[in-house]
């Protein structure tokens, strides 16, 4: 799309150099100008912002297979501007492989403040299992230019093995001699 834009803008200085109209130029500095202000406001919006990740279990605090687990996913904008319209995307290492990837949509973050992202999952596999990088993307405010950045939010769990209740294992009676 940007390249379209772009190349708008370049045919409306063509059409105002031959011309010499000055609504070409005027038409020709807004195209521009809004190139310009998408591809600053893009980086812009990703920048100064922090992620921390929080797991909380729902009974006790050993985590075995199958349980449900509540994550989440906290953004601080530590800046003086609010961050508008970005996506985080995180992968999940406890579900299973087919519904690892979480999108969450953002509209706004307020300057000096937070906004906290939850999701549940049912543990999938035992062993321990790291949560990497949340990616944030954005295209605001126009769409012509997107920014992505990874913010590290490390997190380690480690997921015990099912426990299945036995009856016990009863032993013949031996005489004693």
């Amino acid at each position: 799309r940007a390249f379209f834009v772009a190349a708008a803008g370049l045919v409306l200085y063509l059409l105002a150099w031959r011309s010499v109209v000055g609504w070409f130029y005027v038409a020709n500095a807004v195209v521009w100008a809004v190139l310009l202000l998408n591809l600053i406001a893009a980086v812009w919006n990703v920048r100064g912002l922090r992620v921390t990740r929080r797991l909380r279990a729902k009974a006790t605090r050993d985590i075995f297979e199958n349980d449900t687990v509540e994550i989440e996913l906290e953004v601080s904008n530590a800046g003086l501007t609010p961050r508008f319209l970005f996506t985080m995307v995180e992968l999940c290492p406890l579900s299973s492989p087919d519904r690892e990837e979480k999108r969450f949509l953002v509209g706004a973050v307020p300057p000096r403040a937070s906004v906290v992202a939850r999701y549940s999952e049912q543990c999938y596999m035992r062993g321990k299992h790291s949560f990497g990088s949340v990616v944030l993307e954005t295209s605001a405010p126009f769409g012509l230019f997107r920014a992505r950045r990874r913010v590290h939010a490390p997190l380690d769990v480690l997921v015990y093995p099912e426990v299945f209740p036995s009856e016990g294992i009863r032993t013949p009676s031996v005489p004693a001699d």
